[in-house]
C-alpha cells in the first residue's frame, strides 16, 4: 500500500506542476496546491520512515494549504490509523470521500481500513465502488485488496470471486496467485492450491509467505523432496519470520 500511495502522489504532484495555470488569478491558488502535494509527499517519506511526529507535522501543513483536497484528507486518514485513532482516521477517509466521490483511491483506502476494523461488508462497498471507476488505474489492487479481506476473514467463496476477477485483469499477478492458492489450501484443495502457487515467478516466490505455502501443501500432497527444498529456502532467507515459526 505505502509504494502505491507514493506513487499516486508523484503523479498527481507531477501533473499539478505541468498544468496550465489558467491566468492571473489561479497564481495563488496553484501555489497553494502544489504546496499542499509537497508536504503531503513529504509526509508520506516521514511515514514510510515511522518517523510520525514529523509526517503530522507536514500532512497537517498539507490540509492548512488545500483543506479540500480529497488526497490529503485521506492521506492524513492513514497517519491517523498509524498512530492509532481510528475514529479519528474514519473521519478523514469519509471528508474525503465527501469532497471527491470519484476518487477511487480514496475509497480502496477506506475499503482496507474497514476490513481491518472486522467491518467486511462495508469494506467491499468501498472497493466496489473503487473497482467500478472506470478511470481508477488501481482496479487490480483493489480487486485484491477485497480478496485479500475475504480470505482474511474465512469467507473462502467470496474470495475467489474477486481474486479470479483479478486473474482476469492479470492472470501473471502474483498475489493473485498467491493469495488463490491460499484459498485452496483453507479449503483443503491441496492439489489445487500446488499447481496455482507453481505458476508464481521464481522471483515472486522468494518471499516468506509463498515459501509457508509451498511447504504446508506440499507436506499435506506428501511430496517430501518439495516440502524440504521449501523448508530450507524459508529457514535460510527468512530465519526469523512468523512462517519459519509456524512450521
Amino acid at each position: 500500500m505505502k509504494n502505491r500511495l507514493f506513487l499516486v502522489l508523484t503523479t498527481l504532484f507531477l501533473s499539478a506542476c505541468v498544468s496550465d495555470s489558467g491566468g492571473p488569478n489561479s497564481v495563488s491558488s496553484d501555489r497553494s496546491e502544489e504546496a499542499a502535494y509537497i508536504n503531503v509527499q513529504l509526509g508520506v517519506n516521514y511515514m514510510q520512515k515511522e518517523n510520525y511526529a514529523m509526517a503530522e507535522q507536514k500532512l497537517q501543513k498539507a490540509l492548512s494549504y488545500s483543506p479540500k483536497s480529497s488526497l490529503t484528507n485521506w492521506t492524513y486518514g492513514v497517519l491517523q490509523e498509524k498512530l492509532g485513532y481510528d475514529k479519528k482516521a474514519e473521519t478523514y477517509f469519509k471528508k474525503a470521500i465527501r469532497l471527491d466521490k470519484k476518487d477511487a483511491e480514496a475509497r480502496n483506502v477506506y475499503g482496507a481500513f474497514l476490513c481491518r476494523q472486522d467491518r467486511v461488508d462495508e469494506a467491499l462497498e468501498s472497493f466496489d465502488a473503487a473497482i467500478a471507476n472506470p478511470l481508477y488505474n488501481g482496479t487490480l489492487e483493489a480487486t485484491l485488496n477485497a480478496g485479500d479481506c475475504l480470505l482474511q476473514k474465512q469467507r473462502y467463496s467470496d474470495a475467489k470471486k474477486y481474486l479470479n476477477e483479478a486473474l482476469a485483469i492479470n492472470g501473471e499477478a502474483a498475489k493473485a496467485n498467491y493469495l488463490l492458492a491460499k484459498v485452496y489450501y483453507h479449503e483443503g484443495r491441496y492439489s489445487q492450491s500446488s499447481i496455482i502457487r507453481k505458476r508464481i515467478s521464481v522471483a515472486a516466490s522468494d518471499n516468506p509467505g509463498v515459501l509457508w505455502l509451498c511447504v504446508m501443501t506440499e507436506r499435506q500432497l506428501g511430496d517430501r523432496n518439495s516440502e524440504a527444498i521449501c523448508t530450507k529456502n524459508l529457514l535460510r532467507r527468512y530465519p526469523t519470520s512468523p512462517e519459519a515459526d509456524s512450521i
